[in-house]
């Protein structure tokens, strides 16, 4: 059991529920875990990748990782594409759901400390490793 003096305080559930079994999830969550008597602080919160079991009592943490910046966790998300994880059509309509993907695309092949020619390119050329004259 937990130490009663410690409180597990859930800043954002970020609602993606890894691994769900029917008494408990793995979850991924801006947590702080601190003393019962002390108030939660946002600044030093974590990022999470917890294990969470539901009982009647409610939720009980268990076993996790704690990665402490948003940096972190891209690094991660990269880290996993990188290995080959995920399918990539999810993960690719994940990505252009974000403001800045039209730019990023149309600015791919860009060095980001030059200020580049300005052209287009075809996206399937970059994702398909064609020319565009083949």
């Amino acid at each position: 059991m937990f130490d009663s003096n410690i409180k597990y305080h859930v800043f954002k559930d970020y609602n993606i529920n890894i691994d769900e079994t029917a008494n408990g999830f793995v979850s991924v969550r801006l947590a702080q875990w601190i003393k019962a008597d002390k108030e939660p602080d946002e600044s030093k919160a974590k990022y999470e990748i917890r294990k969470i079991i539901v009982n009647p009592d409610g939720e009980q943490p268990m076993k996790g990782v704690s990665l402490s910046s948003p940096k972190a966790v891209g690094d991660l998300a990269i880290g996993l594409l990188d290995a080959g994880f995920g399918d990539t059509r999810p993960a690719l309509l994940t990505l252009a759901k974000r403001p800045d993907f039209k730019t990023t695309i149309e600015n791919i092949d860009k060095d980001p400390d030059d200020e580049g020619s300005g052209e287009l390119f075809d996206m399937r050329s970059l994702l398909l490793g064609i020319d565009e004259g083949e």
